[in-house]
Protein backbone atom coordinates (compact mmCIF):
# COMPACT_ATOMS: atom_id res chain seq x y z
CA UNK A 1 0.00 0.00 0.00
CA UNK A 2 1.44 3.42 -0.45
CA UNK A 3 1.49 6.71 1.29
CA UNK A 4 -1.07 8.36 -0.50
CA UNK A 5 -3.66 4.71 -0.70
CA UNK A 6 -2.86 4.24 3.23
CA UNK A 7 -3.59 8.34 3.69
CA UNK A 8 -7.29 7.75 1.49
CA UNK A 9 -7.95 3.91 3.71
CA UNK A 10 -7.21 6.63 7.42
CA UNK A 11 -9.38 9.08 5.57
CA UNK A 12 -11.89 6.87 5.12
CA UNK A 13 -12.07 5.27 8.44
CA UNK A 14 -12.35 8.65 9.47
CA UNK A 15 -15.09 9.74 8.03
CA UNK A 16 -17.74 6.45 8.43
CA UNK A 17 -16.64 7.20 11.88
CA UNK A 18 -18.13 10.51 12.07
CA UNK A 19 -20.97 9.44 10.25
CA UNK A 20 -21.99 6.61 12.39
CA UNK A 21 -21.32 9.36 15.54
CA UNK A 22 -23.92 11.74 13.50
CA UNK A 23 -26.58 8.52 12.88
CA UNK A 24 -25.79 8.79 9.35
CA UNK A 25 -23.98 6.24 6.75
CA UNK A 26 -22.11 6.09 3.56
CA UNK A 27 -23.82 4.61 0.48
CA UNK A 28 -21.10 3.82 -2.65
CA UNK A 29 -22.89 5.25 -5.55
CA UNK A 30 -20.09 4.35 -8.19
CA UNK A 31 -16.99 5.93 -9.44
CA UNK A 32 -14.66 6.13 -12.65
CA UNK A 33 -14.15 10.26 -12.34
CA UNK A 34 -17.88 10.26 -11.96
CA UNK A 35 -18.64 9.56 -7.74
CA UNK A 36 -19.94 13.06 -7.18
CA UNK A 37 -22.59 12.97 -10.30
CA UNK A 38 -23.53 9.44 -9.18
CA UNK A 39 -23.59 10.78 -5.31
CA UNK A 40 -25.69 13.62 -6.11
CA UNK A 41 -28.59 11.50 -8.69
CA UNK A 42 -28.71 9.22 -5.93
CA UNK A 43 -29.19 11.47 -3.79
CA UNK A 44 -31.89 13.29 -6.12
CA UNK A 45 -33.11 10.25 -6.66
CA UNK A 46 -34.58 9.04 -3.20
CA UNK A 47 -35.23 12.57 -1.26
CA UNK A 48 -36.48 14.54 -4.30
CA UNK A 49 -38.13 12.14 -6.85
CA UNK A 50 -39.96 15.18 -8.16
CA UNK A 51 -37.54 16.80 -9.13
CA UNK A 52 -37.44 15.60 -12.49
CA UNK A 53 -40.59 14.69 -13.33
CA UNK A 54 -40.75 11.85 -11.37
CA UNK A 55 -38.03 10.15 -14.11
CA UNK A 56 -35.02 9.10 -12.51
CA UNK A 57 -32.21 11.54 -12.44
CA UNK A 58 -28.66 9.72 -14.22
CA UNK A 59 -25.04 10.91 -13.77
CA UNK A 60 -24.90 11.67 -17.47
CA UNK A 61 -27.67 13.84 -17.55
CA UNK A 62 -26.95 15.75 -14.43
CA UNK A 63 -23.51 16.34 -16.03
CA UNK A 64 -24.99 17.34 -19.02
CA UNK A 65 -27.16 20.08 -16.98
CA UNK A 66 -24.02 21.18 -15.18
CA UNK A 67 -22.04 21.68 -18.06
CA UNK A 68 -25.01 23.90 -19.64
CA UNK A 69 -25.29 26.00 -16.47
CA UNK A 70 -21.40 26.75 -16.38
CA UNK A 71 -21.81 27.27 -20.41
CA UNK A 72 -24.74 30.14 -19.44
CA UNK A 73 -23.62 31.67 -16.63
CA UNK A 74 -19.62 32.03 -16.90
CA UNK A 75 -17.27 33.74 -19.37
CA UNK A 76 -13.91 32.05 -19.79
CA UNK A 77 -12.38 34.77 -17.87
CA UNK A 78 -14.94 34.12 -15.23
CA UNK A 79 -14.27 30.90 -15.00
CA UNK A 80 -10.43 30.55 -14.99
CA UNK A 81 -10.07 32.70 -12.10
CA UNK A 82 -12.45 30.30 -10.17
CA UNK A 83 -10.08 27.11 -11.13
CA UNK A 84 -7.99 25.83 -8.48
CA UNK A 85 -3.91 26.11 -9.28
CA UNK A 86 -3.88 22.17 -10.21
CA UNK A 87 -6.84 22.21 -12.58
CA UNK A 88 -5.44 24.78 -14.48
CA UNK A 89 -1.93 23.73 -14.39
CA UNK A 90 -3.63 20.43 -15.70
CA UNK A 91 -4.53 22.24 -18.90
CA UNK A 92 -1.75 24.42 -19.32
CA UNK A 93 1.43 23.26 -18.04
CA UNK A 94 3.39 25.41 -19.55
CA UNK A 95 1.10 28.74 -19.42
CA UNK A 96 1.03 29.38 -22.99
CA UNK A 97 -3.08 28.85 -23.58
CA UNK A 98 -5.74 31.57 -23.07
CA UNK A 99 -8.59 31.37 -20.93
CA UNK A 100 -10.47 30.84 -23.78
CA UNK A 101 -8.75 27.48 -24.56
CA UNK A 102 -8.38 26.30 -20.70
CA UNK A 103 -12.11 27.07 -20.32
CA UNK A 104 -12.30 25.40 -23.80
CA UNK A 105 -10.86 22.33 -22.56
CA UNK A 106 -12.35 22.37 -18.96
CA UNK A 107 -15.75 22.48 -20.53
CA UNK A 108 -15.68 19.22 -22.60
CA UNK A 109 -14.02 17.70 -19.50
CA UNK A 110 -16.87 18.65 -17.46
CA UNK A 111 -19.30 17.65 -20.28
CA UNK A 112 -17.55 14.00 -20.87
CA UNK A 113 -16.54 13.06 -17.35
CA UNK A 114 -13.01 13.78 -17.56
CA UNK A 115 -13.49 16.83 -14.80
CA UNK A 116 -13.69 15.34 -11.41
CA UNK A 117 -16.13 16.82 -8.55
CA UNK A 118 -14.73 19.77 -6.81
CA UNK A 119 -15.90 22.85 -4.82
CA UNK A 120 -16.76 24.90 -8.03
CA UNK A 121 -18.62 22.08 -9.22
CA UNK A 122 -20.37 21.61 -5.86
CA UNK A 123 -21.57 24.67 -5.72
CA UNK A 124 -22.50 24.93 -9.61
CA UNK A 125 -25.12 21.87 -8.52
CA UNK A 126 -26.40 23.88 -5.46
CA UNK A 127 -27.33 26.54 -7.46
CA UNK A 128 -28.45 25.03 -10.66
CA UNK A 129 -30.77 22.84 -8.37
CA UNK A 130 -31.34 25.43 -5.89
CA UNK A 131 -30.92 22.82 -3.08
CA UNK A 132 -28.79 23.15 0.05
CA UNK A 133 -25.85 20.85 -0.58
CA UNK A 134 -24.44 19.08 2.86
CA UNK A 135 -20.73 17.92 2.27
CA UNK A 136 -19.45 15.45 5.26
CA UNK A 137 -15.32 16.00 4.95
CA UNK A 138 -13.55 13.53 7.38
CA UNK A 139 -10.97 15.30 7.58
CA UNK A 140 -7.97 15.12 10.65
CA UNK A 141 -9.17 17.56 13.42
CA UNK A 142 -6.38 19.93 13.88
CA UNK A 143 -4.94 20.56 17.13
CA UNK A 144 -6.17 23.31 19.14
CA UNK A 145 -8.69 24.85 15.76
CA UNK A 146 -12.63 23.63 16.27
CA UNK A 147 -13.54 20.75 14.55
CA UNK A 148 -15.37 21.15 11.23
CA UNK A 149 -16.84 17.85 10.00
CA UNK A 150 -19.58 19.54 6.96
CA UNK A 151 -19.26 22.07 4.61
CA UNK A 152 -22.38 23.52 3.61
CA UNK A 153 -23.21 24.90 -0.26
CA UNK A 154 -25.45 27.55 -0.54
CA UNK A 155 -27.32 28.70 -3.69
CA UNK A 156 -26.64 32.36 -4.35
CA UNK A 157 -30.00 33.24 -3.84
CA UNK A 158 -30.45 31.33 -0.50
CA UNK A 159 -31.99 33.16 2.69
CA UNK A 160 -29.89 31.63 5.29
CA UNK A 161 -32.94 32.14 7.89
CA UNK A 162 -34.93 29.86 5.38
CA UNK A 163 -35.35 25.89 6.27
CA UNK A 164 -36.07 23.37 3.90
CA UNK A 165 -34.30 19.97 2.24
CA UNK A 166 -30.80 19.33 1.71
CA UNK A 167 -28.90 17.13 -0.17
CA UNK A 168 -26.07 14.93 1.65
CA UNK A 169 -22.92 13.59 0.62
CA UNK A 170 -19.72 12.88 1.96
CA UNK A 171 -16.07 13.91 0.56
CA UNK A 172 -13.29 11.45 1.28
CA UNK A 173 -9.55 13.18 0.71
CA UNK A 174 -11.10 15.03 -2.15
CA UNK A 175 -10.84 11.98 -4.10
CA UNK A 176 -14.57 9.81 -3.75
CA UNK A 177 -18.25 11.00 -2.93
CA UNK A 178 -20.80 8.94 -1.21
CA UNK A 179 -24.47 9.70 -0.97
CA UNK A 180 -25.22 10.21 2.72
CA UNK A 181 -28.53 8.26 4.40
CA UNK A 182 -29.93 8.06 8.04
CA UNK A 183 -29.23 5.30 9.71
CA UNK A 184 -32.17 2.54 9.59
CA UNK A 185 -34.40 3.31 12.96
CA UNK A 186 -33.23 6.73 13.31
CA UNK A 187 -36.06 8.90 13.06
CA UNK A 188 -34.77 12.39 14.14
CA UNK A 189 -32.30 12.26 10.78
CA UNK A 190 -32.98 16.15 10.12
CA UNK A 191 -33.96 16.34 6.57
CA UNK A 192 -34.60 20.13 6.99
CA UNK A 193 -31.89 23.09 6.58
CA UNK A 194 -30.38 24.22 8.56
CA UNK A 195 -28.57 21.87 10.38
CA UNK A 196 -28.54 22.56 14.37
CA UNK A 197 -24.51 21.00 14.45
Amino acid sequence: MTYDEHEHHLAEKRIRKQLRANNVCAKECGGGGHCLFFSVADQLNKFFPESNGGEEVTFIRLRDNVHSWIKEKFTAEHLVLMLSYGERNKYDRLGTKTDQQIYDLWMHDVKYGDAWGNDLIISVISNLLNIPILVWMGEKKVPGEPDWPCIDYLPDNWDRTRTGKFLAIANVSNRHFYSVYPRYGIPEYRTEYPLNM
